[in-house]
């Protein structure tokens, strides 16, 4: 095995296990590329593929892949062990190994780190993190005998805290540290050994290292119930010191790095050190009111070490005799037994649930609940150490109440054994560290600053009450609504444990709420309680458990209480005041002169009446009444209890003994009276009566011993008074006869005492041999328990594995579905879902206005379904998407008017690619629908322009060749020599002529083509009115010189068109009205605009000569004169009517000969 690497290259291995991938995925969130490479061993379930590899690439920007076999380790990349395999690394080139033929447990992690151990050397890199049962524990032994780093994650921050805590047990882990704070470290370590030179080991060294590290053991008892706690609220503060206590139990501190000093405590040294630990947890009972012996011992041992190295001492009967003349030093250690650290909503999504779910189901539940008291929330806070949780709680009540305009008493009672802690607690003062653990706002809500802290308002502090409580002790407080008890239990042996549960339920009442550490189990009571939250313990009792004694205690009695009222005290609650009947009688009796006892089946002296110190003797520490009687009373005892038995039968049965001689000087004689009694609960008993009977003569012992013969005569039969009743005997007592008879009748019975030893003894034996049968079988079947656990434990290691993963892909499928919905709600475009059997599955918002759908319209098929869009083909269409798998657009139009494009496309589904249902979209075209009709329209007007353009081009070509050729021929005449010089003359006038026709021509084609441009002028606001007025000056001479009137009638004011064109067109019909006037009148002209239906409605009306019907289809045209001899171009309504048909109208025109004529304008409205 190498020492030290020569490669170079560092190779960190994570292993992991239950609830480990959040470790990872946190490990590589702040990891960056440092030139090494990482191998995850992870415990995969055989029977599920993987996705660690992809979910990891979220986490890190490294490249990540799944290993095969010979694949070469390199720099800046990421190792994922694949399912069903091990893994292992020679030469930097990593190796799978199959596990089909090797049993369970799996220790994949052990397998590789060993391996990598004896590949890399010093350059291996090992992370233990979250996980069940103790695989890695052997790897990190091998890594560090290989020289090199061991990291484990804090057991409290892990999800499962067995691994880490098995890995913390060898004693050699390097550093304990949170994941996020490990690849730091890792940082740390690599820097500073590529800055040293290594130091190459002896062999010395190597064997002494060797045979240290085999004797690190991990602790057998580490599993569901480890006595190995690892607290991490303390773990800064226990590393400083952990160095000097390790050094004081084993040989290996010099192979410990200051950073990783965690004490190493094995079952073997606690048994060894058991009896002075006891000691001095009794000591502590005795001197201060605190009981520690039901906590775990590794944790008390742990402390009593470090209390031992701090005062340099190395056995703990030396530390035993110095607490004993040190009582300071019991208080000292009575604090570090006691962990008082906490904070503000410590672990946030626990709190997240008791906000959002507990908390309101508490007050909503209070509320309605008429038969609580003024509505009280009440909460117990147990353990509250200097109050942050509690104080938390209330916070969320308060906002609670706050949010929901409510008012309710509340009190919260806050509890904790160190009293230091609740000091402070009460303050209600923190530093201004608590910024990083509260959000501003609250705060800002609950706190006042002062210069270096923060207070507690009063109004929270008001809220809490602060008490000092033992649960192992003290009884619960009881009615609680919310009972808080959190990582408190884990420091306490399962005994305590079971009775502190016990005790917490029986606090709560019916529905209330139990929160819990996360590593706080409740199996116990879980038939009485409801899970509300499995990973953060929260719970919600359904039923009272049954009680037993032995889950209560009493309050211990101070020993200083004052010596009266302790005595007086014990007096009373030992002996009930005696009722009036009893005082009476034992008033009577003793006038009488007579006693009584009461006895039970056992013979017991149960009660007594009289002065029965006068018959029994002066014994204490028995109740045996045989024992408490005299020798002659005893005899007549015994012989009066064999008649009672015989008469067992009879009710009321009673014996009476007379003449019974207790003593000779004075000479006494006493009557003896049994009688079966029966109290009002049907129980059995016996009472003994003792009286004194008439004193007389002391007999002769000649006449004593004539009646011992009489009584050998008689046969043992004494003589008798039977009363009449048969219930009552009576007889004389002879002491020589009774003790016979008594003697008789105890070899009878204990005849029959060793029959019944011997058949109990031969049932022993048989029950003995059952026993040891049913032992073996026992062991045989707990060999197979034990089996079937570790097979469960990695059944379960792989389930949680899978359980992660899933939850991750829920998180995506989740923020997916999130996606999805807003994606649905921004989408304009209604778009819905259906299966292969054509039944709505979703759809979007925008889509129920073109499908009447809500949503319990889910599952019905899409034909029941009425629709607002004229698609007679939608259901062939998706029918033949998903036969086919091709798509189909359509056009379709809504009952509204609009037009959409209906896209069907085949539903598939990735897995398998294929066509599960259809995906129906509605694009709204209707803009473009309108868009392509008036591209259309203008298409049409472009052709019929581009018509009149070509009628115009041929017009004006043939109007320009006429003057042309007219020049030509003149031209050619005038070159003619017989032509005269008049001719000539008239030639050239004719030439003039000509030309000036061709300018006249050449002016009106620039006329029309300036015209034409106004077609494609842009759109203005044009006011009729001042239209109208610009015009009527720009002709005002005309009309005056022809005294023509015009009226407006402006029903309509504006209108949107090119001024130009509209300006033209005004223009022309007007000064058309003006020339073509009538000689018989004077002109009148009317203009009127009027609204119509998708138009504006321009009349230009005139009184003049009209034309007849022959003469109208041909106005228009270009050219065209009504009349020669007024003056024009003939161009002016055939370009009238070329701008209005451009502007998307239409002119209309009514004549009537000598009457006039009305043109109606007809302009397209927007």
């Amino acid at each position: 095995m190498p020492l030290f690497s020569l490669s170079g290259q560092y190779i960190i291995a994570l292993g992991a296990s239950a609830g480990g991938i959040e470790a990872i995925f946190d490990f590589f969130d702040h990891t960056l590329p440092d030139e090494v490479s990482y191998i995850i061993i992870q415990h995969l379930s055989a029977d599920h593929q993987s996705h660690l590899a992809q979910l990891l690439a979220v986490h890190s920007k490294l490249s990540i892949y799944e290993v095969t076999t010979h694949m070469k380790v390199e720099r800046n990349k990421i190792y994922v062990i694949p399912p069903q395999h091990y893994l292992t690394i020679r030469g930097g080139e990593l190796f799978l190994i199959s596990k089909q033929g090797h049993k369970y447990p799996h220790r994949t992690i052990d397998t590789f780190f060993e391996a990598l151990a004896a590949d890399q050397g010093n350059k291996a890199i090992g992370v233990i993190l979250s996980g069940m049962g103790n695989d890695g524990s052997k790897g990190v032994i091998a890594l560090k005998k290989a020289g090199g780093l061991v990291l484990v994650q804090d057991p409290v921050t892990a999800a499962y805290p067995d691994m880490p805590a098995h890995a913390l047990a060898t004693g050699i882990v390097d550093k304990v540290l949170a994941t996020h704070a490990m690849p730091e470290a890792i940082l740390r370590y690599i820097e500073q050994d590529k800055e040293t030179n290594p130091v190459q080991t002896t062999n010395q060294d190597k064997e002494q290292l060797s045979s240290i590290l085999p004797e690190v053991q991990p602790v057998h008892s580490i599993g569901a119930n480890p006595d190995l706690i690892i607290e991490d609220d303390k773990t800064m503060t226990d590393i400083d010191s952990s160095l000097t206590e390790a050094a004081l139990s084993t040989d290996i501190v010099s192979t410990i790095t200051p950073d990783s000093s965690f004490i190493l405590v094995s079952e073997e040294k606690l048994i060894n050190e058991e009896n002075t630990i006891v000691a001095i947890l009794d000591l502590l009972k005795n001197q201060l009111p605190f009981d520690f012996s039901g906590y775990k011992r590794a944790t008390i041992f742990r402390r009593i070490r470090k209390r031992m190295a701090h005062h340099h001492l190395a056995e703990s009967d030396a530390y035993l005799a110095f607490l004993k003349v040190h009582p300071l030093e019991l208080q000292v250690l009575a604090q570090e037994f006691l962990i008082s650290v906490t904070s503000f909503f410590r672990d946030p999504d626990a709190f997240d649930i008791l906000e959002k779910e507990t908390i309101p189901s508490i007050l909503t539940y209070n509320q309605s609940d008429t038969t609580h008291s003024q509505n009280e929330i009440k909460v117990w806070v147990a353990g509250c150490a200097t109050g942050e949780e509690a104080y938390s709680i209330a916070m969320l009540i308060v906002e609670y109440l706050e949010r929901h305009g409510q008012k309710q008493h509340v009190k919260i009672f806050a509890t904790d054994l160190d009293k230091n802690a609740l000091a402070v607690a009460a303050r209600g003062v923190y530093p201004i560290s608590i910024e990083n653990q509260l959000i501003p706002s609250r705060l800002e809500r609950f706190f006042v600053r002062e210069e270096e802290s923060y207070r507690v308002i009063p109004q929270l502090r008001h809220m809490l009450v602060f008490a000092h409580h033992d649960l192992g002790t003290h009884p619960p407080y009881c009615h609680m609504d919310l009972i808080s008890c959190r990582n408190l239990l884990i420091y306490m042996n399962s005994v305590l444990q079971h009775k502190i549960f016990y005790q917490l339920h029986f606090g709560l009442k019916l529905g209330g709420y139990l929160f819990l550490g996360a590593s706080e189990s409740i199996s116990t009571l879980k038939p009485y309680v409801q899970e509300v939250s499995r990973k953060w313990k929260i719970y919600q009792k359904t039923q009272q458990a049954p009680l037993r004694l032995s889950h209560f205690s009493l309050p211990v009695i101070p020993e200083n209480l004052p010596e009266n009222l302790a005595v007086s005290s014990i007096r009373e609650s030992a002996f009930p005041k005696p009722q009036l009947g009893e005082a009476v009688a034992q008033v009577l009796l003793e006038e009488s002169g007579q006693a009584a006892v009461c006895i039970n089946e056992a013979m017991q002296v149960v009660q007594s009446f009289g002065p029965v110190e006068k018959y029994l003797l002066p014994k204490v520490l028995t109740f045996q009444l045989p024992e408490l009687l005299p020798e002659p009373l005893a005899i007549a005892f015994g012989a009066g209890l064999h008649r009672i038995n015989n008469m067992s039968q009879q009710p009321h049965a009673q014996v009476t003994l007379t003449g019974i001689v207790l003593s000779t000087e004075p000479f006494r004689s006493v009557r003896l009276k049994l009688q079966q009694i029966k109290d009002k609960r049907n129980m059995q008993s016996l009472l003994v009566l003792f009286s004194e009977e008439m004193p007389h003569s002391n007999p002769s012992p000649d006449r004593q011993q004539n009646k011992e013969a009489a009584f050998r005569e008689s046969t043992l039969q004494p003589d008798r008074e039977e009363h009449p009743s048969s219930q009552h005997a009576v007889e004389q007592f002879h002491h020589s006869q009774h003790t016979m008879e008594y003697i008789v009748h105890l070899e009878e019975e204990l005849k029959n005492a060793r029959e019944r030893l011997l058949q109990a003894h031969e049932k022993l034996d048989l029950s003995r041999e059952n026993m040891l049968s049913f032992n073996e079988e026992l062991l045989s079947v707990n060999e197979e328990l034990q089996s079937a656990n570790e097979e469960q434990q990695s059944v379960n290691e792989e389930i949680q594995t899978i359980n992660n993963e899933y939850q991750l892909k829920i998180r995506e499928l989740t923020e997916l579905n999130d996606d999805l919905n807003n994606y649905f709600r921004s989408n304009q475009n209604g778009q819905l879902f259906v299966d292969s059997d054509l039944r709505l599955k979703k759809f979007s918002p925008a889509a129920v206005q073109h499908i009447n759908m809500r949503e319990s319209d889910i599952g019905r098929p899409l034909g029941h379904i009425t629709t607002n869009i004229r698609f007679e083909t939608l259901l062939t269409d998706i029918q033949k998407v998903i036969a086919s798998g091709q798509s189909i657009v359509r056009e379709a139009e809504s009952v509204t008017g609009n037009y959409y494009q209906v896209m069907t496309v085949p539903y598939i589904r990735l897995n398998d690619q294929k066509v599960d249902g259809a995906i129906i979209t509605f694009y709204d075209i209707s803009h473009l629908k309108k868009t392509q009709e008036e591209l259309q329209v203008s298409n049409q007007s472009l052709l019929r322009i581009n018509a009149e353009l070509d009628t115009f081009v041929y017009a004006a070509s043939h109007d320009l060749l006429a003057p042309l050729a007219n020049i030509e021929g003149l031209i050619l005449l005038l070159q003619d020599n017989k032509t005269t010089d008049k001719e000539k003359h008239s030639f050239y006038e004719m030439i003039e002529q000509a030309l000036k026709r061709f300018r006249t021509l050449v002016k009106e084609l620039a006329y029309i083509g300036n015209m034409e441009s106004q077609i494609v002028q842009q759109q203005d606001l044009v006011n009729w009115a001042e239209l109208f007025e610009d015009i009527r000056l720009s002709i005002l001479d005309q009309l005056n010189a022809t005294q023509a009137t015009i009226k407006t009638d402006f029903q309509v004011a504006v209108i949107t068109v090119s001024r130009k064109s509209v300006r033209s067109i005004l223009y022309n019909l007007i000064s058309n009205a003006v020339k073509y006037r009538s000689v018989n009148r004077k002109p009148e002209i009317l203009i009127r605009t009027e609204s119509l239906p998708g138009f504006q409605l321009l009349t230009v009306q005139d009184n003049g000569k009209g034309m007849d019907a022959e003469q109208l289809p041909q106005i228009f045209s270009l050219y065209h004169r009504i009349e020669q001899h007024i003056e024009g171009q003939g161009i002016g309504l055939y370009l009238v009517k070329k701008l209005i048909y451009a502007a998307g109208g239409k002119i209309e025109v009514e004549s009537s000969l000598d009457k006039g004529t009305i043109f109606r304008l007809y302009f397209k409205s927007e």
